[in-house]
């Protein structure tokens, strides 16, 4: 059983009204995706936490809805502690990028 604290999150790219948390970081660079994170979870008894501003541990726990997804447990506060969480990009392969730009043409 593993447990990881969560320090960053990647959005979707699905706009305001779709977006949701697509990816979650551990302070080692490491990213698992939602359904992944959530597997492992539910399969396997791994945790994941998130530490408030006031230095303390809040679990991470699997909402159940049509597409279950992540947030932190409920405390004090009405705010999803994982949404306050710092934003990151995934960085685009070489390749990603070559795709990209002969699908523009070659601009």
């Amino acid at each position: 059983m593993a447990d990881y604290q969560i320090t960053a999150i990647t959005m979707s790219a699905g706009g305001t009204r779709s977006e949701h948390i697509a990816l979650v970081w551990t302070p080692d660079d490491q990213k698992f995706e939602v359904g992944v994170a959530i597997l492992l979870m539910r399969n396997y008894g791994w945790t994941f936490y998130t530490v408030s501003p006031f230095g303390l541990r809040v679990p991470v726990v699997i909402v159940d809805a049509p597409v279950p997804y992540l947030r932190s447990s409920p405390d004090w506060t009405t705010a999803d502690n994982l949404l306050s969480l710092p934003r990151r990009e995934v960085p685009v392969s070489n390749e990603q990028f070559l795709a990209f730009m002969n699908a523009l043409g070659g601009r």
